[in-house]
């Protein structure tokens, strides 16, 4: 009898005299090339792509028409320009190449160094342009700038655009820590900022000496002439200052001027954007030259890694505590200018707009005020200072808002005045050191370290018997630093990073003043070992609270 063979699975039917392999092993996929960009440089991408297509909406510069009458629009957008346009094209299309590069789209031979030089090239026709238009508005406010119809004076496109162009154009912080180009890169970096600042001298040198020669001195009173030579002075002052400090390798100066030049081209935008009347949309080398334009430009180019490497080294928390300290200074002595000018507008003029000369005039107090008292915190006390201190800059900047909002609904009442853009470009100053107290790691982890110590359970400190049994301290390593005059609170001097090694040595002679001095991220290894080895619970768990034993 035979037996019809049982239905095979619809499975194994499907495979009958076929060869099934073996599943294919699991793919390990390795990290994405674009790992290990640092999230900084990611910063830095989107503020240049984000700059460069909002100066496309903004008034590039004055429109003319053929009969050499302004134009219907009075001012030509970026976009209108077809040389803008698509140079600015260029500029935003440059940012991919970091990516593309990372990718193997543009071939294994395209190392950091080279995709840095080749973003930079795609950035120089955007700086050219602005040179160009710069010798146009210089040779050309009338009839040749008629003639090539590109109006006259920059605005506020310039600014925006030249900006987002030095974002995308600058050494990324990955680029400058590759070994082989690393330190090439920095290096070439450090020189095109130069040469940009060297540009701006000469654009506020022939700004100056054109502002002499266009002045109707006939038709002004002596004392608005000398009052609006002095305002171009120390807007010149402090244009140069920051460049000035750079030159000399000032660690806390890129830091300082870049937010100030971050708050000045965001003014720009809102001014642009909203109608609210800030000023600085169109500067022209004729009225002086173009300092908004320069802050502007000092955001992406004084806070480019490869410019902040080639400063004076320091320990990062000491570069924060000092960029805060100075930004102090830098607000007290520029709100102090300012509140000088209210008082002169008062007394030279006490008809004209008086409500915004004493509304100045307050607010610069205000500002000068709460800077010295924040400046006394973090010297006197810098472990306890930092609420106190962002609170005190929340005034300031209350301060700086009220001036700004003063300055820009009041009537320009003499050569005095200042455009209220500016007001807004100090609000920078409080920002940096509310950064300054709060973003950096390092900073985080000093302010962390005063949380009180847990009490002893079977032993009571007493301070006598350390006063003998204590060992030798170690010396301090040497350094150039001259001490400071002392303080009425040793503690704070103790805990203080910034503290000379010379004068914490002299500290361990006081061992009240030990817990102190073990709660200072700056320490020399030989005193902290020194200070693990005296015993002292209280020391030691203020060591081990920050990790240093």
């Amino acid at each position: 009898m035979t037996y019809p063979a049982p239905e095979q699975p619809s499975s194994a039917a499907a495979y009958q005299g076929q060869y099934v392999p073996y599943p294919a092993a699991p793919v390990t996929r390795g990290p994405s090339p674009l790992s290990s960009i640092p999230v900084s440089d990611w910063v830095r991408d989107a503020a240049a792509v984000a700059l460069l297509l909002v100066s496309l909406a903004l008034p590039w510069s004055l429109s003319f028409s053929t009969d050499g009458l302004l134009g219907d629009s009075f001012t030509s957008t970026a976009a209108t320009r077809v040389d803008v346009l698509l140079i600015t094209i260029l500029s935003v299309l440059s940012v991919a190449v970091t990516v593309l590069a990372r990718a193997g789209a543009l071939g294994t031979g395209l190392t950091p160094g080279r995709t840095a030089a080749l973003r930079a090239a795609l950035n120089a026709p955007y700086a050219i342009l602005v040179v160009v238009y710069m010798v146009l508005d210089a040779v050309g406010a009338g009839e040749v700038a008629e003639y090539l119809g590109v109006g006259s004076g920059l605005g506020a496109a310039v600014t925006v655009g030249l900006a987002g162009a030095l974002f995308a154009a600058t050494p990324r912080l990955h680029e400058i820590r590759d070994p082989l180009s690393g330190g090439r890169l920095a290096r070439g970096g450090v020189v095109g900022t130069f040469a940009v600042l060297a540009v701006m001298a000469l654009t506020m040198l022939v700004g100056f000496i054109l502002l002499l020669l266009a002045m109707p001195w006939q038709a002004i009173s002596g004392w608005d002439a000398a009052a609006a030579i002095v305002v171009l002075i120390l807007q010149d002052v402090a244009l140069a200052l920051p460049a000035v400090l750079v030159l000399r390798r000032s660690p806390t100066a890129p830091r300082i001027a870049g937010s100030v030049g971050i708050a000045v081209v965001a003014g720009i935008i809102i001014s642009a954007l909203t109608g609210f009347e800030l000023g600085g949309t169109l500067s022209s080398l004729h009225g002086g030259g173009y300092i908004l334009v320069w802050f502007g430009a000092y955001a992406a180019l004084l806070t480019s890694p490869a410019l902040l490497a080639s400063m004076t080294a320091l320990p990062s928390l000491n570069t924060w505590f000092l960029t805060a300290r100075q930004a102090l200074v830098t607000l007290t002595t520029v709100s102090t200018i300012l509140a000088v000018f209210a008082v002169i507008a008062l007394v030279t003029d006490p008809s004209s707009a008086i409500g915004f000369s004493v509304g100045t005039l307050l607010s610069q107090v205000l500002a000068v005020g709460v800077a010295l008292v924040a400046r006394i915190q973090l010297v006197g006390a810098p472990q306890t200072s930092r609420t106190i201190v962002l609170s005190l800059m929340a005034g300031a900047a209350v301060g700086e808002i009220v001036a700004l909002i003063l300055s820009a609904t009041s009537p320009r009442y003499s050569g005095l005045a200042l455009e209220p853009v500016l007001y807004l470009a100090l609000l920078g100053l409080p920002a940096v050191v509310t950064y300054a107290l709060v973003a950096p790691r390092e900073v985080r982890e000093y302010f962390g370290t005063f949380a009180p110590p847990a009490a002893p359970t079977a032993y009571q400190y007493d301070a006598d018997q350390y006063r003998v049994a204590a060992p030798t301290a170690p010396a301090p390593p040497a350094t150039d630093a001259a001490a400071p005059a002392s303080s009425a609170d040793y503690a704070a001097r103790a805990a203080d990073p910034l503290t000379p090694a010379e004068e914490l040595y002299q500290y361990t002679s006081d061992p009240s003043l030990w817990p102190s001095l073990a709660a200072n991220p700056a320490l020399y290894p030989e005193l902290v070992t020194w200070l693990a080895s005296t015993g002292d619970p209280h020391v030691l768990a203020v060591l081990r609270s920050r990790g240093a034993i």
